[in-house]
């Protein structure tokens, strides 16, 4: 047993489901209650730029055309492909071209 050791809170979680003496209200997590039902896991917005980093269709570029929840309808960047798809948005990441001007928010 070693005494006088302070745990991580990542480290505290790996082993609990509520730590004991910590307070974690600050962090924004989906349980908290803070995070947008629509965008509950993801920052994607209409219009965004994205391509698809899992699943069959790797590597497919799009634009975000709605959003609900974590399911989101891209039209693809592809000649042969003209209708939206349903995606996860777990299998999305933002796509950026070199030169694009890009915002950072680093507030939360």
């Amino acid at each position: 047993m070693a005494e006088g050791v302070k745990p991580t809170l990542s480290e505290l979680e790996k082993f609990e489901e509520a730590p004991q003496d910590v307070e974690i209200d600050s962090i924004d997590t989906p349980e908290s209650g803070t995070f947008e039902k629509k965008n509950q896991f993801h920052s994607f917005s209409n219009g965004d730029n994205v391509i698809v980093c899992e699943g069959e269709l790797i590597n497919l570029q799009g634009k975000i055309i709605s959003i609900d929840g974590n399911t989101i309808m891209v039209m693809p960047k592809h000649e042969e492909l003209n209708e939206a798809l349903e995606l996860q948005a777990s299998e999305l990441r933002k796509y950026f071209a070199q030169g694009d001007h890009v915002k950072v928010n680093l507030a939360r």
